[in-house]
């Protein structure tokens, strides 16, 4: 039986650190079984590979291999009410309750969403390499945990509510957003979704936790499409990223749980532990 809500994961060449954003969610999210679904793509055999060895290793979990990426996404919107939109660099570092959230974004109509990667905490913003202000909140639960801020006035990060890393949306606002247009992969659909804010500009308010619960760790790319700010480590490149997975090394999520990060995006230590090792 479906829930409400899907988490949907979008992933690239990545089969290294997506294990690590599945890891890390299902250690951080307080349901039982929730509906995870992974909308991939690969560029070549090997990647290819690596997802198949991530597919037979997380049986709960739906993969679905890009055909027509617009169709994919559609598809999936029409059969839930809520969405999480993830991407495979994503790291959950602190608990939250899905039940509890779903309850404060539904009975605040006028938020469009509910950032997971925003909070009071985050006073960095990685895309523009500067400081950015936190706007004013208002508590909205008892135990002070979720705030909600108006997004239409705030700036950088805090001004942009529609985003694909770590957020939840009502399916019903996406598709009305996105009906008409085309878009090919995450990118397009994360700048469609920026472009069209004033359809939405009702919806005034974006919710989060007080600290945020997961974070982007931007150590490569694998898009072409825009050219924003990233890694360029040789050792994080997706294929060196690639063979250690080829070699039975994981991310180790423990290393980054409780953290308190600086901003949306925070370039961190790719942390391995292999699991062949742990297995002798």
């Amino acid at each position: 039986m479906k829930n409400n809500e899907v988490f949907l994961i979008f992933s690239k060449d990545r089969a290294l650190q997506l294990q690590g954003t599945i890891d890390s969610l299902l250690l951080n999210i307080e349901k039982k079984s929730p509906d995870i679904i992974v909308l991939y793509t690969t560029t070549d055999s090997r990647h290819e590979l690596s997802y198949q060895t991530l597919i037979r290793e997380n049986s709960q979990i739906e993969f679905i291999k890009e055909s027509n990426f617009k169709n994919n996404v559609i598809d999936i919107l029409d059969d839930y009410s809520l969405i999480f939109f993830i991407c495979d660099d994503t790291i959950f570092v602190n608990k939250f309750n899905v039940n509890h959230l779903k309850k404060i974004f539904l009975d605040n109509y006028n938020a469009i969403g509910f950032s997971l990667r925003l909070g009071l905490n985050t006073t960095y913003c990685y895309a523009h390499d500067t400081i950015q202000t936190i706007p004013s909140v208002t508590y909205v639960d008892a135990a002070k945990d979720i705030v909600r801020f108006e997004w239409t006035i705030a700036e950088y990060d805090f001004g942009y509510p529609l985003e694909l890393s770590s957020s939840c949306y009502r399916t019903y606002d996406i598709k009305l957003l996105v009906s008409g247009y085309s878009f090919n992969n995450p990118n397009e659909l994360e700048s469609l979704l920026s472009t069209l804010y004033y359809k939405i500009y009702a919806s005034s308010y974006l919710l989060c936790y007080k600290t945020s619960v997961a974070f982007s760790n931007p150590v490569n790319r694998v898009q072409i499409f825009n050219n924003n700010r990233f890694g360029i480590a040789d050792e994080y490149h997706q294929d060196a990223l690639l063979t250690n997975y080829e070699l039975y090394d994981i991310i180790d999520i423990d290393k980054y749980q409780g953290i308190v990060v600086q901003g949306c995006h925070q370039e961190m230590p790719i942390y391995l532990k292999n699991t062949n090792l742990e297995a002798v």
